[in-house]
């Protein structure tokens, strides 16, 4: 089954290496690289609008302009909370948390 994935990262390297992992170790995944957490929220709430799946993982970078991560996290709550997203976000950053898996937003799916 192919993976549909959606990238949030400011950072072009990051995205490169990021989706030619994906594609190396799941070839054929549909892979959209977003440039900041608006970006991401903009194309999560179209993806939803025209009746198309949702990504089924997120990596999401947490030190982003515009929108860093953790807005984003609370974004994806506040604007879109009510739809019972079930994509899996793993934070994906060189931003450093003491205590490592604790729940990042009410999300069930979201631990850092």
């Amino acid at each position: 089954m192919k993976n549909t994935v959606c990238v949030i990262d400011d950072d072009d390297i990051s995205n490169f290496i990021t989706t030619r992992l994906i594609d190396k170790i799941y070839p054929g995944s549909s892979i959209k690289c977003c440039r900041n957490g608006r970006v991401a929220i903009d194309h999560l709430r179209t993806l939803f609008n025209s009746k198309k799946l949702l990504p089924d993982y997120i990596l999401l970078d947490l030190t982003m302009p515009v929108m860093d991560g953790w807005q984003f996290l609370d974004a994806l709550d506040e604007e879109m909370g009510d739809l019972n997203i079930t994509s899996k976000i793993i934070i994906i950053t060189n931003w450093i948390r003491k205590n490592s898996r604790i729940p990042l937003t009410k999300n069930k799916n979201s631990f850092f």
